[in-house]
């Protein structure tokens, strides 16, 4: 037997999806851990490797941080037709995972220069 669900019955306020928050935190945070520890493993080894594999993880980031936004506008979006309280805890994870992608490019840039600065000193 089965049910309709019928237009009336419907929830007006749908709750945002959380799974949206969690991705686009992990888009952030990811990219973020691995490149320090490669540019970690890069300092203590001075091994060429790491060094390519830092630009590949700057280029992973990009792709990551992408999907991140995409995530968090879906979130902000399903935030404005959510109640009051559900919208303003959404809209707090929202922007505190903005914040966190947005981190990602000062920190890449910088790590990237320190790292390029090095190698220029093995010539």
């Amino acid at each position: 037997m089965t049910t309709n669900t019928l237009e009336y019955d419907r929830a007006r306020n749908p709750k945002p999806m959380i799974a949206l928050h969690y991705i686009a935190r992990v888009c952030g945070v990811g990219p973020m851990a691995l490149g320090i520890l490669v540019f970690l493993l890069f300092l203590v080894t001075r091994h060429m490797d790491f060094a390519l594999f830092g630009f590949m993880t700057i280029l992973g980031g990009c792709a990551a941080a992408f999907v991140g936004f995409v995530c968090l506008a879906v979130y902000w979006f399903q935030a404005t037709r959510a109640n009051p309280d559900d919208a303003a805890i959404a809209r707090r994870h929202a922007k505190r995972d903005a914040l966190i992608l947005l981190i990602n490019f000062p920190l890449a840039a910088a790590l990237a220069a320190i790292g390029l600065a090095m190698l220029r000193g093995f010539d």
